[in-house]
């Protein structure tokens, strides 16, 4: 499913003008996902802008073309730029060879779209539910294969303080997961603060350049 051209026009339009062409750079291989696209279209305020993309190496060219006069923060979730619109942050913990790849991967289907040039023109991906559910406020949960349920956790209760509403069924399946994993504190405190999307980073082990 496909996010409609109407708002496939609002997000770019916000989107900063900079972020815009380092996208067409790389035609299916630098995408946009998450929660900006959310914001947009749902009449938010977006915290910041999620890319994504498909190495390690491209994560660091892409920081190159975006960098600001501004010290980029890299840690072990992703490379951080102010001096934007709004903050750029390029995920290198989790890269992905498509962008439909990359959209499977959200935790909530609230989130899951992105928006990428394709080489002619903008395209776009989003969960078959995107629109029923972001109209509800509604936060659905997607049982991804991501193996970290704390961090949909803390989304779950940063998107409850916006006024979204999780079903029962959400929550006991996030609760499940976490029933799954090792009980240690340790690691429950780890599955947070590997947490993305909504997620600020706050630059425990961070690297400046």
């Amino acid at each position: 499913m496909r996010l409609n051209t109407t708002d496939v026009a609002s997000v770019l339009r916000h989107l900063p003008a900079a972020v815009r062409a380092a996208l067409q750079q790389e035609p299916g291989r630098r995408f946009l996902a998450g929660g900006f696209i959310r914001a947009i279209i749902a009449q938010e305020t977006p915290n910041d802008v999620d890319l994504f993309v498909t190495g390690d190496d491209a994560a660091r060219a892409l920081a190159k073309e975006l960098k600001t006069p501004t010290p980029a923060v890299e840690t072990g979730n992703a490379i951080s730029i102010d001096g934007h619109a709004y903050k750029v942050q390029i995920i290198h913990r989790w890269t992905f060879a498509t962008p439909h790849d990359c959209v499977k991967h959200f935790d909530f289907t609230v989130c899951a779209a992105a928006v990428w040039w394709d080489g002619v023109a903008w395209d776009s991906t989003c969960d078959a539910a995107f629109y029923s559910d972001l109209a509800a406020k509604r936060l659905m949960y997607r049982h991804p294969t991501d193996p970290e349920p704390g961090g949909s956790m803390l989304r779950l209760l940063k998107f409850a303080a916006r006024g979204y509403v999780a079903p029962p069924s959400s929550i006991a399946a996030i609760v499940a997961r976490l029933a799954q994993r090792p009980l240690a504190e340790a690691r429950i405190c780890a599955d947070i603060a590997g947490a993305y999307g909504e997620h600020d980073d706050d630059g425990v082990g961070a690297i400046a350049y």
